[in-house]
């Protein structure tokens, strides 16, 4: 009921099949509560659950519709000395994972420091136990099949674009459907924490027309700022780091 009333106070215009069904709902409840109660009591819940559905109507006809968000699409987000100078085009992107950074991650994977003991008794009630991390650790470190994931991250294109001064990552799918179906473009964002990685599956199934449907989506999953092969924001728009009398 409440998720109910806020939708409406967002959408006056279609607004009376919902204040008709939300009201046909609280008189049908105090309906039968009313038969429970004698014939005095009945008429004053009733006569209360008129007012209700009144002021529902009232709620969802006479308040305002919210207010666009007003996205300012010139703020800059990036270095300040990269402003006015990104390349703002569409630039094809690939994942490598380069011997140099495999052994670099190696390296630290294994010269880690000591882990803080768990608590006795204690599984992950209070974070991962770093006694299962071990295990974890070993298989990056040892056996985790670097060229043959990067071969699987790019089975889909990738690309980067400057949007306000970040480089956005993004992939974009074409379907390959015959001539006269629709294509329609469909971005979908990852949450947090979260990556382009969720959407591999999904994305053989979207960008194919599906038996009884005249359409298929041409699909864009980009990489949120600070995720996956996104920029970061920078510290109130500067390029520098804090330093550490900044902090204070």
């Amino acid at each position: 009921m409440k998720r109910a009333y806020h939708y409406l106070k967002g959408r006056q215009r279609n607004a009376f099949p919902l204040v008709l069904l939300m009201s046909i709902g609280v008189v049908e409840h105090l309906g039968v509560l009313a038969a429970r109660l004698p014939p005095s009591m009945s008429k004053i819940l009733l006569g209360f659950g008129a007012l209700v559905v009144v002021y529902i109507a009232w709620s969802a006809f006479s308040s305002e519709s919210p207010k666009r968000l007003e996205i300012d699409q010139n703020e800059w987000w990036g270095p300040n000395e990269l402003k006015g100078k990104q390349d703002t085009s569409i630039r094809p992107f690939k994942v490598q994972f380069t011997e140099e950074m495999i052994k670099d991650l190696r390296n630290r994977l294994k010269n880690h420091r000591p882990f803080t003991p768990p608590l006795e008794g204690i599984a992950f009630q209070y974070g991962f136990n770093t006694k299962a991390i071990e295990p974890w650790l070993k298989f990056w470190a040892e056996e985790y099949p670097f060229k043959e994931r990067e071969a699987f991250f790019n089975k889909f294109p990738h690309y980067k674009t400057n949007i306000q001064g970040l480089d956005i990552h993004f992939m974009r799918i074409k379907p390959q459907v015959p001539a006269g179906v629709d294509v329609v473009p469909l971005i979908i964002l990852h949450g947090w924490p979260g990556s382009v990685r969720e959407f591999y599956e999904a994305i053989p199934l979207l960008t194919q027309q599906q038996p009884g449907y005249n359409f298929a989506f041409e699909v864009i999953a980009p990489s949120l700022p600070g995720f996956g092969f996104s920029d970061h924001l920078f510290e109130g728009n500067e390029s520098a780091p804090l330093s550490p009398k900044d902090s204070n």
